[in-house]
């Protein structure tokens, strides 16, 4: 009667310990659910966002094409092929700010040549 009794405990035991484990499962199944839809709603705003890029992109390389054609560029590698370096730049960049720099000293000497030549003729002319 005593291994009877004993093997009715351990029976107990044994159920109560499955009853736990198959708890353990439904409620480790509910929280695998939900991260799968928490999962499903990230993957379908990331292709939400994937296909709004690709139309921006898109719209982008079409508004590009539109520009190098309206600048006289019939193809992407005329354009890039007529793209100047940094270091051009910088040396252009250079010679506008001396033009820059100088040109208002030549409308200078100019109009005192003008002024000089008028004064010249004037003098011609009496």
């Amino acid at each position: 009667m005593l291994a009877t009794r004993n093997t009715c405990a351990a029976t107990m035991d044994r159920v109560q310990a499955l009853k736990q484990a198959l708890e353990s499962a439904q409620q480790a199944a509910i929280e695998a659910r939900q991260a799968a839809v928490a999962c499903e709603t990230g993957l379908n705003a990331m292709v939400e966002t994937a296909e709004q890029s690709r139309h921006r992109a898109e719209t982008l390389r079409s508004t590009f094409a539109e520009h190098l054609q309206a600048a006289g560029f019939a193809r992407d590698i005329e354009f890039q092929a007529a793209k100047r370096s940094p270091a051009e730049i910088d040396h252009l960049e250079e010679a506008i700010a001396r033009y820059d720099g100088d040109l208002p000293a030549a409308h200078d000497r100019m109009a005192r040549a003008q002024q000089a030549a008028r004064e010249r003729q004037s003098v011609e002319a009496r």
